[in-house]
């Protein structure tokens, strides 16, 4: 978190952040819903934060590239809520079982969606879940049927 306050976060150049990424100044974080149509471009995001005068100022600059989304790529455990410890543990399928995926469907239009309503629809799913947000993915359907062999098929895993 930045020291000094207050701090102004925008695209380098611009006078805000991408339409997806908001900043909360009061925990000094972005959080953000990319799109698909970011997927492969990079944003350089400034941070400029006074010490209380407009002569004494401290600037960063770094970069943020959106990639595409690799769920299940890894296989690396995803640690889940252990409902009888209510810690969280890592969970893994066993190798050479199918994965299993759960679709939950929520009724909201994504592409009028604020960033920041993204973002607190992602955090509220994972916390009624008990999951970390970093497992979900947001996909909006548009006109494509609601119901995939995704929602209709499950295996072990």
């Amino acid at each position: 978190m930045w020291q000094h306050s207050p701090a102004q976060v925008t695209e380098a150049g611009k006078t805000e952040l991408p339409s997806w990424l908001t900043f909360d100044p009061k925990s000094g974080t972005l959080a953000g819903v990319p799109s698909e149509g970011h997927v492969g471009l990079q944003y350089f995001i400034e941070v400029v934060a006074s010490k209380g005068s407009t002569s004494d100022v401290d600037k960063d600059m770094f970069t943020i590239d959106v990639i595409p989304n690799k769920v299940h790529a890894d296989t690396k455990a995803i640690p889940l809520r252990d409902a009888q410890s209510n810690t969280l543990k890592p969970i893994q399928c066993p190798v050479g079982s199918s994965v299993t995926m759960a679709t939950v469907i929520v009724d909201v239009d994504l592409k009028s969606m604020l960033s920041g309503d993204k973002v607190a629809l992602m955090r509220g799913v994972a916390a009624h879940l008990g999951m970390p947000v970093a497992v979900l993915q947001l996909s909006p359907k548009g006109s494509l049927p609601m119901f995939d062999s995704s929602a209709l098929v499950a295996g072990p895993g």
